[in-house]
């Protein structure tokens, strides 16, 4: 399972929809204090499915990234999807300072087909270091998150971790894809099947306008 490959899409987002997500992830911080999430002083997480904010207001973008994932599973990593329903667990805005780390080499997204990782800060300018990688029984590969816009796209059993960042900060979005229903809740749903109570798709706070 470690094996499949993980793939890589240069561009995926232009200066215009990183400046989206984070005017987004910025709202979230001020109106939703329940969907940001503390990882250790160096690392936080916005969570920008709260009631399905990212969906309503980006939706054009949220396809993208849906249908690049699909397509790049297809591609570049050999899955056949064909028949498999994938929508959205949750959508994720991480900030991490220098110090910040993801260091269990054996981390996964439990309970998810597919995730996707973009890169929403440029590497060298923004920040030093943090460099996402996958352990494996062939040794640890580096992913190619070379500049702002670029996405990789990998099976969610795969393990991941991410270096240390050295200096600045890193900031990346993570959208990832499973089999259950789309939520909007502000955390990563663990209900693949029953109702989540947390889940507030009708909150206008979270939500604001929906966009067409």
């Amino acid at each position: 399972a470690q094996a499949v490959p993980v793939a890589t899409l240069a561009g995926v987002l232009a200066r215009e929809d990183v400046e989206a997500v984070a005017a987004l992830a910025e709202r979230l911080r001020r109106t939703r204090p329940d969907a940001c999430q503390c990882n250790g002083g160096a690392w936080t997480t916005v969570y920008l499915s709260c009631g399905r904010a990212f969906q309503r207001e980006l939706p054009v973008l949220a396809s993208r990234l849906v249908h690049a994932a699909k397509r790049a599973a297809a591609d570049q990593m050999g899955l056949d999807l064909r028949g498999v329903d994938l929508r959205v667990r949750c959508v994720e805005h991480h900030d991490m300072a220098a110090g910040g780390a993801l260091a269990d080499e054996c981390h996964y997204d439990s309970g998810s087909v597919l995730t996707i990782d973009v890169m929403l800060a440029a590497p060298g300018d923004d920040f030093d270091g943090g460099a996402l990688w996958f352990p494996g029984a062939d040794g640890a590969r580096a992913a190619g998150l070379a500049r702002r816009g670029d996405a990789v796209v990998f099976a969610s059993h795969r393990y991941h971790a991410v270096r240390p960042v050295e200096a600045g900060t890193r900031r990346v979005l993570i959208v990832e894809l499973w089999e259950g229903p789309e939520r909007g809740c502000p955390h990563r749903c663990q209900s693949a099947t029953a109702p989540c109570v947390f889940d507030d798709v009708d909150s206008p706070a979270a939500a604001g306008p929906r966009k067409r």
